[in-house]
């Protein structure tokens, strides 16, 4: 198994939620009204 991605710029899959000291900043299927972060675009160039 190589520890380098194929295709490094695609985005990740899979990711269903994210806690931002200890508030969820990001779900894939739930509503969020108040965010505890922000995010951070990456650019694809």
């Amino acid at each position: 198994m190589s520890p380098v991605s194929p295709t490094p710029k695609r985005p990740a899959d899979g990711i269903e939620a994210v806690m931002v000291n200890g508030v969820m900043s990001y779900g894939s299927d739930k509503k969020i009204t108040g965010r505890a972060g922000r995010f951070l675009r990456r650019r694809m160039d």
